[in-house]
Order: structure tokens, then C-alpha cells, then sequence
């Protein structure tokens, strides 16, 4: 059992920290990196797309809608694009998230042998 919740909480801690560990930069859309491995792009008409493996073209930005399956291409003309963010990851929120994350362990191992100890002999 207790190598069951180490995997649940492994697998949990690699699913979610690449999620708390990013963070977004607004950069100039001809300084995008290319390929860039996610973008957020800002329409003019107030939208946003966050796009996985972006190329910036001479007119438009192409690449791969996040989220959507099977994977859908899009294509977005440079005049629709307000802005673009390119993540990158944040030190400090992935610092928090260890931080965190090994004060919740210790507690949880805290709490178990209390429980374990308040049982013994009953």
C-alpha cells in the first residue's frame, strides 16, 4: 500500500509541477524563439491561444492548438496577433512547489505515525 501512494504521489508531482513552474513573458512576436515549444498568443479581437510547437513566419504564426484532440494545426495571420508570451520556467514557483510539497510529505508521515502510535496496543 504504501508503494502504491508513492507512485500516486510521484506521478501526481510530475503531472502538476511542470504546471506551477511556468510562467509567461511577453516578448516582441520577431524575437519568438523558433520553434518555440508554447506560446500564448493574443488576438486583436480580445481571444488568446496558447499554441505548442510555434513557428513565427513572415505573415502568420503556426503551430499546434494546446489542448485539443487529436491535435489540430492553426494558423494565425501576423495582423491578428496583439501580442505574444513565450513561457519559461519561474524559479521561485518551482522552489514553492518543492518547498511545499515536502513540508505536505513530512506531515503526512508526521500524522501517520501519531495515528500508528495512538493505536498501538488497543
Amino acid at each position: 500500500m504504501a508503494r502504491h501512494s508513492v507512485f500516486r504521489h510521484t506521478l501526481f508531482l510530475a503531472v502538476f509541477l511542470p504546471l506551477a513552474c511556468t510562467g509567461w513573458r511577453r516578448v516582441p512576436v520577431q524575437a519568438v524563439p523558433s520553434p518555440s515549444p508554447i506560446l500564448r498568443v493574443y488576438l486583436r479581437n480580445g481571444t488568446s491561444v496558447i499554441v505548442r510547437d510555434a513557428v513565427v513566419r513572415a505573415d502568420s504564426v503556426v503551430g499546434v492548438r494546446s489542448g485539443s484532440m487529436p491535435p489540430a494545426p492553426i494558423v494565425m495571420a501576423l495582423t491578428q496577433v496583439e501580442h505574444v508570451e513565450v513561457a519559461e520556467t519561474d524559479t521561485f514557483k518551482t522552489a514553492a512547489v518543492i518547498v511545499g510539497g515536502a513540508i505536505l510529505g513530512l506531515a503526512a508521515v508526521a500524522v501517520a505515525f501519531v495515528w500508528a502510535y495512538a493505536h498501538v496496543g488497543t
